[in-house]
């Protein structure tokens, strides 16, 4: 079945647009307060690391959760932390704050059908770490590069959550060929980088992130080149995770042209081999 058959059957079920159904979403996990409470302490001048631990050992799981993260292979502790207070020190409150966004998701979205949650996980930290990493820019710049990269493919563990049939058609189609890029929105009229940012907009997350993950959804394959420095930095980062073998099946730029070469990294210096994917769902599945 091509495209056009597949764009009429979606059309004559009387259903809304998919991407207006995202607002209909009544039980779509949310971050929660505690991230709110983070990243408002965190914007304080002189920030009390003291405060930012108490409001994280209000969640007994999380911290727990965080000083496991802080301890796996992926950061590359040479000494133990035990604390909160340790995590913050050793791994800096921007990205502690990132881990337990990143945390919640995994959490919240859980193990959907049809979808290899590892991998997904393993690309979308990938992308979110290499970007943060890319952004030459200060603190708030390189926390929006991180959203940016975590959240880029959220739409389509959104769909496999609670749009299992529409999610089921698209994988049909994508195992006949073609990336997501084309055939989503050959099927339903949008992309799945806009459900994501259907997802950040329902959350309230900061206007400057929206806009450059819209910005990240203009174009037709995120090899195209585009005027914003976050959305940039982040199709950069999804080259150097393509090249380190953290692609996400479909997910994957079509121009191999774009090279890493251009902004001097070369394609052997990250290594995500110790799998921050099962890392993570090694801790919140239990």
């Amino acid at each position: 079945m091509g495209n056009r058959a597949l764009v009429l059957t979606c059309k004559t079920t009387g259903e809304p647009k998919l991407l207006e159904r995202v607002e209909r979403i009544e039980n779509l996990p949310v971050p929660s307060n505690t991230f709110f409470k983070l990243r408002q302490t965190a914007r304080e001048q002189n920030v009390d690391l003291r405060r930012l631990a108490v409001v994280i050992e209000e969640k007994p799981a999380l911290a727990a959760n965080l000083v496991k993260i802080a301890n796996t292979a992926y950061f590359d502790r040479a000494k133990r932390v035990d604390s909160i207070e340790e995590v913050i020190h050793v791994m800096g409150v921007k990205a502690v704050i990132d881990m337990v966004l990143t945390l919640e998701l995994v959490r919240g979205f859980g193990l959907p059908k049809g979808l290899d949650i590892e991998r997904y996980w393993d690309h979308a930290a990938a992308v979110a770490m290499l970007a943060e990493d890319l952004t030459a820019a200060g603190e708030t710049e390189k926390k929006t590069a991180y959203e940016a990269g975590l959240l880029h493919d959220l739409g389509l563990l959104m769909m496999a959550r609670f749009f299992p049939v529409e999610f089921k058609l698209l994988v049909g189609q994508l195992e006949s060929g073609g990336t997501v890029y084309e055939t989503m929105p050959a099927l339903f009229g949008c992309s799945h980088i806009d459900l994501s940012v259907a997802l950040a907009r329902r959350w309230g997350l900061e206007p400057e992130l929206i806009r450059s993950m819209t910005d990240l959804a203009k174009t037709k394959a995120q090899s195209e080149i585009t005027d914003d420095p976050i959305a940039l930095v982040v199709r950069r980062a999804h080259r150097i995770a393509e090249v380190n073998r953290y692609a996400f099946y479909w997910d994957t730029i079509a121009d191999s042209s774009v090279s890493t070469e251009f902004i001097g990294i070369g394609d052997s210096q990250y290594d995500f081999a110790s799998g921050i994917g099962g890392a993570l769902l090694g801790l919140v599945s239990k």
